[in-house]
């Protein structure tokens, strides 16, 4: 290609020949480190957690960057105009203008009419929040750092996209970067099936997931969804990629002739029959990791796919050179390979996706909640909606029955995106499908006589599984699918494109450059210093964006975990129905203290690596006042921070500095660590005004500011208003109703947070247990089959068995009378709850009849089945316990408990067959 320099500019040959070298050697390293960069981002950013974790997502912009400015020094080094523009570029410089104007401070009246749920959510608490010394919000988005990072990421995506379809200059160059999608799709296939295989708890065997156990086919993936989705993005390059080896391979000599024959055991035609079977092969392993993963987004994306691959297969000639016969052949070996290989488990799971009951397919209803909870947020949003990367705040509005797991994300990415960037979101969603689809139909437009035809094709079929998919699921917000997706995209408009440029061939595209006028090189020149300065600057600011949520992602995880284990600590402890000894309960306040330490070691270390990370502002400050008050509670003046609040407004302190001095008279140095946890609380509500709990801590530490009781009251009151269904600040805002005296208010609050759930449950039931009669509270709180297992466990230890009567008398009723409308899973639930209860009261012949009545309800409940086993086998009834156990270790044979009641009922018969023989012999 030629150099940038004016062509008209006079130099001797030598010293034109010695720069056109160096020129060439520079545009050559940097075309090799924009491969390089395309190479990390399809092999290597997939194996940290695809992207997901903060340290994936920095290292895949990482890659971006490396491959934008590379390619920018390329094209500025050989002045060379290659690619085309696309209106996909301008939809990317609109995403990125609306989360940009979703960050800057706008005017009130443009708040309301552009985002109407800012005014919703805090016009009211802005006066407090003024007097806490807060600034007020005036940004669109709810969740600034979140929108930040997501405008770092949509600003990679853009930066992967336009330098892909510009690198991707020749057919070869797509065909190149297909087989790279497939092959790493189909190394992650085998590394999931490995993984699965020799288990050890951790992701490739060395990342500990705070939350997630890797015991699930799901590779590098948090989610086998992901996986699946992952898989299908690389299976149609796969696919075209077997169909173009064996169009190659049906016009070579037969080496099956007597003159080829000796050439056929040669190694290197050895090799080279390895190498044309290894993409058949890989594809082959990745369609069956995707059915052994169980995921069933990744099946009907995979069906999707393949039902967009067949035209390609047809009009290649594949399928009527195979015949119907091999096509049979096919689907029976598919369908035995999955008899086989498929868990029973795995398999009844897929086969929800046929059935035409919701309660199969979205057990729970969870993703029908969580969709109409964002539907709910998008009529709210407006134009703007509530800010990118919001949705794990914003739901939490709208969503009545949360469930105990967090969603971080909508079940959905289109609904999602809707939810976060609004109306102007959705509109440029709409848009950037329809150009997606008008690819997908110029794809198949191709000739299938041009060699585009069948790579464009596979192109084609990626980006329809990945539109399919993102509907139901939050695939686009994963790294790795949404850049696979991207790439797909960019090879299916080039093919487009060049399939349209008729004698423009690789042969001869680099001639075509180098005989462009010179008015398009001084074009050329210009645009390429454009896009390297565009390029440069925003691949910086990118990797600055995303480098201190990679630097505190190890302390964070850290954190979790600690948080994780302490947490399983309490609920044990407080599952106990044996009150601790006094050294007990010693030994578990100093383990607490120690957790706590180190907890607040971790957090301090992630808010100096992110400052703006909100919820690392909030945990900081519940962890500080936590720690205070487990001090406290083991201190010569045991005062809950409550009183302390209390007794500080009252005192009316004139100056900062008098009540600062009296909280260290009172409660020593560590009365610091409520100054430090006002100090975070503020932090986090200022940084994402929707953090619930920050504002119980503000409550707590109002006196700190010198604010009188109507600041406590406005803080918790706007607690409330961003976490209406979240039962500890319900519980917590009931107990403050409670101590002001509106005892109706309090006892209406605590029944809103029972019917919630989560483990403040066993909370307010230690509150009611003993202290209140079965009728009473059972008429308060009206618990159902979601909420009486909970109850049982904690209030039966304490009441008397009158009172345990009464309950399971309740219990009973409630089983006869919603079971009747229950789906078979939830009626099996249901009966086998009451029969645990039964149990508990030592009524083994009511819980057997119970359990019947579960395996009745759902026949295929193996749960239930081993309940009843169990119960019979107590009994001494075998034969009955002998059949329910052995239909349930049909379904899972590495039960170890059914294993041993098995062989405990075979020693029990051959010792009955001993007895009667000696009896025999005696008669």
């Amino acid at each position: 290609m030629s150099g940038w320099a004016a062509p008209n500019r006079k130099k001797s040959r030598r010293a034109s020949r010695g720069s056109e070298s160096a020129s060439e050697r520079l545009a050559a390293q940097a075309l090799a480190a924009t491969d390089a960069g395309l190479a990390g981002v399809v092999f290597v950013a997939p194996l940290f957690l695809g992207g997901r974790h903060d340290i994936g997502r920095f290292l895949f912009a990482a890659f971006v960057a490396l491959t934008a400015v590379s390619w920018a020094v390329h094209r500025v080094v050989s002045g060379a105009s290659v690619g085309r523009r696309t209106l996909a570029t301008p939809l990317f410089v609109a995403a990125a203008a609306v989360l940009v104007l979703q960050l800057v401070p706008l005017p009130a009246a443009w708040l309301s009419t552009l985002a109407p749920l800012h005014g919703e959510l805090l016009s009211s608490w802005e006066s407090t929040a003024a007097a806490f010394g807060l600034a007020p919000h005036r940004a669109a988005s709810l969740s600034p750092e979140a929108t930040r990072h997501s405008l770092a990421m949509v600003l990679a995506y853009g930066l992967l996209f336009t330098t892909a379809c510009q690198r991707l200059r020749t057919t070869t160059d797509v065909q190149r970067l297909q087989r790279w999608l497939g092959v790493s799709v189909g190394a992650m296939a085998a590394l999931a099936l490995v993984q699965f295989a020799i288990p050890n708890g951790c992701y490739l065997w060395v990342y500990s997931h705070p939350t997630n156990v890797a015991t699930n086919v799901c590779g590098a993936f948090a989610n086998r969804n992901h996986l699946g989705q992952f898989l299908v993005l690389g299976i149609t390059s796969l696919a075209a990629w077997t169909l173009q080896t064996r169009q190659a391979s049906s016009g070579r000599p037969n080496p099956a002739t007597p003159a080829n024959r000796q050439h056929a055991h040669d190694a290197t035609h050895v090799i080279q029959r390895a190498i044309a079977l290894a993409p058949a092969v890989m594809f082959v392993l990745a369609v069956v990791t995707v059915l052994i993963s169980g995921s069933r987004g990744g099946v009907v994306a995979l069906a999707v796919a393949a039902v967009a691959l067949a035209p390609a297969v047809w009009r290649s000639g594949q399928l009527r050179k195979t015949g119907v016969a091999g096509v049979v052949a096919l689907i029976v070996g598919v369908v035995l390979a999955a008899i086989v290989i498929i868990p029973d488990s795995t398999a009844d799971r897929l086969a929800t996706v046929v059935s035409t009951e919701l309660d199969e397919v979205d057990a729970d209803a969870g993703r029908r909640k969580i969709w109409m909870a964002n539907w709910e947020a998008i009529q709210h949003g407006g134009a703007l909606g509530a800010g990118a990367g919001s949705h794990r705040e914003i739901y939490r509005v709208f969503l009545p029955d949360p469930p105990s797991t967090e969603y971080t994300h909508a079940e959905s990415s289109v609904l999602q995106i809707v939810t976060e960037t609004g109306w102007v979101g959705a509109a440029l969603l709409l848009g950037g499908v329809l150009l997606a689809g008008s690819w997908i139909v110029r794809g198949y437009r191709i000739e299938p006589t041009k060699t585009e035809s069948l790579l464009a094709v596979g192109s084609a079929a990626a980006v329809t599984a990945s539109l399919t998919h993102a509907t139901f699921d939050f695939v686009w917000h994963i790294p790795a699918c949404m850049s696979f997706a991207l790439l797909q995209g960019a090879s299916l408009l080039r093919l487009v494109q060049l399939s349209g440029e008729g004698s423009v061939r690789e042969s001869n595209v680099a001639d075509r450059y180098r005989q462009a006028s010179p008015q398009v090189d001084g074009r050329a020149f210009r645009f390429a210093w454009q896009f390297a300065i565009v390029a440069t600057l925003l691949s910086t600011l990118v990797v600055a964006e995303l480098l201190g949520p990679a630097r505190a992602a190890p302390h964070w995880d850290s954190y979790l975990r600690i948080s994780r284990s302490q947490r399983h600590a309490s609920a044990a402890l407080m599952a106990s129905t044996a009150p601790p000894t006094p050294e007990q309960l010693q030994e578990t306040r100093r383990g607490q203290q120690a957790a706590l330490a180190a907890m607040l070691d971790e957090l301090t270390a992630v808010v100096r690596l992110r400052p703006q990370f909100a919820d690392a502002h909030r945990q900081l400050a519940n962890r500080c006042q936590q720690l205070f008050e487990l001090r406290q509670v083991q201190s010569d003046n045991p005062m809950p921070v409550s009183e302390i609040r209390d007794a500080a407004i009252a005192s009316q302190f004139t100056s900062s500095t008098e009540l600062l001095g009296w909280l260290r008279t009172a409660f020593g140095e560590q009365a610091g660590l409520l100054v430090i946890a006002d100090r975070h609380a503020c932090a986090a509500v200022a940084l994402s005004p929707l953090e619930g709990d920050a504002y119980l801590r503000l409550a707590d530490l109002a006196f700190l500011h010198g604010l009188p009781e109507t600041a406590v009251h406005a803080a918790l009151d706007q607690a409330v208003r961003v976490r209406p269904y979240d039962g500890d600040v319900l519980l917590t805002v009931g107990a403050e109703l409670a101590a002001r005296g509106e005892t109706d208010r309090a006892l209406e609050t605590w029944r809103r947070s029972f019917a919630i759930r989560g483990p403040h449950r066993r909370r307010i039931a230690q509150m009611v247990a003993g202290r209140m009669a079965p009728t009473a509270w059972i008429e308060w709180l009206q618990p159902g089959w979601d909420t009486l297992p909970a109850f049982w466990q904690t209030a039966a230890p304490l009441v008397d068995d009158g009172q345990r009567a009464v309950m399971l008398a309740y219990a009973q009723e409630c089983a006869d009378r919603d079971c009747r409308d229950y789906p078979p899973w939830a009626a099996g639930y249901a009966w086998r709850t009451l029969a645990s209860m039964q149990r508990d009261c030592n009524q083994p012949e009511a819980a057997i009849a119970t359990l019947r009545r579960a395996t009745q309800a759902n026949p295929n409940d193996v749960v239930a089945r081993r309940a009843l086993a169990l119960a019979l086998f107590e009994i001494n009834q075998y034969d009955e316990a002998e059949s329910h156990l052995s239909w349930c270790l049909a379904r899972n044979p590495t039960d170890g408990s059914v294993q041993n009641h098995l062989k405990l009922i075979r020693k029990v018969r051959i010792a009955e067959s001993i007895t009667a023989e000696e009896a025999t012999v005696r008669r």
